[in-house]
């Protein structure tokens, strides 16, 4: 893509947004959200990709109503993180990552053209979510499993505690390129692969929670055409893919 079009799909204008929206080739969002409404008072968990704004981003989400504690909309009662020890790829989320973020946002600026007012309002967030972390309320993972080479369908018999404590969750996002690749065992299956059946033994598994992996598509029709109008468009970044997620009814 151009430097325009990171911009333009980075941007979080409405206008951006809801443009972006057909980009989401197989949008199962009403699916995910019947399964996050059911979590309430439980815990979800989120397996990270990137640091930086993107980490930002997600601690929104776990703040805000749709997955959030308590206090806002008692859709979770605890929210887990899961980072890496060390970046497995480069820009992979750390818990130096955890304390850079936080500690910018109480004693820094995370945002450099912020008012004084903006300043402030992010040390207030940047408190209360480091009294998340105290209380725990949220809590930062970073089990060795993310950094071996294996895939998610070899979790249950390479890092069976890991296996065991996700499954404790009452819903697991996993996010990013990686966590998909991971989870679909890196196979060039058919697009129109059902998700459940690409993830293997984490779909079937008593219990459960660099090929162009993209799986959960309505037809095959659609990633045919993509494939003669739009070469690379399987790891441009121009397109997504929401997949239902994995809770524990499922399990």
């Amino acid at each position: 893509m151009s430097e325009e079009q990171i911009r333009n799909l980075q941007s979080t204008g409405g206008a951006h947004l809801a443009a972006s929206e057909k980009n989401i080739l197989g949008n199962h969002l009403s699916q995910v959200w019947e399964t996050v409404k059911k979590t309430r008072g439980g815990r979800i968990d989120i397996v990270l990709d990137n640091a930086g704004f993107e980490l930002y981003c997600d601690c929104i989400f776990a703040f805000t109503e749709k997955a959030s504690l308590n206090e806002t909309s008692g859709l979770a009662s605890e929210v887990h993180f899961h980072g890496k020890r060390f970046a497995w790829f480069v820009s992979d989320v750390t818990s130096q990552d955890w304390d850079w973020l936080l500690n910018i946002m109480v004693y820094g600026q995370l945002f450099p053209h912020a008012t004084d007012v903006q300043i402030e309002s992010l040390r207030r967030l940047g408190n209360r979510w480091k009294g998340y972390f105290k209380e725990r309320k949220w809590v930062y993972e970073q089990h060795p499993f993310w950094c071996t080479g294996y895939t998610y369908w070899d979790l249950q018999s390479e890092a069976p505690d890991l296996f065991i404590y996700l499954s404790k969750a009452d819903l697991v996002i996993f996010k990013g390129d990686l966590n998909h690749r991971k989870l679909t065992y890196d196979c060039a299956a058919p697009a129109d692969t059902p998700f459940e059946i690409a993830i293997g033994p984490m779909s079937s598994s008593p219990g459960a929670p660099r090929s162009d992996v993209v799986v959960g598509l309505p037809n095959i029709e659609m990633a045919q055409k993509l494939d003669r109008e739009e070469p690379g468009w399987k790891i441009s970044g121009k397109y997504a893919s929401c997949c239902p997620l994995v809770s524990r009814s499922t399990w």
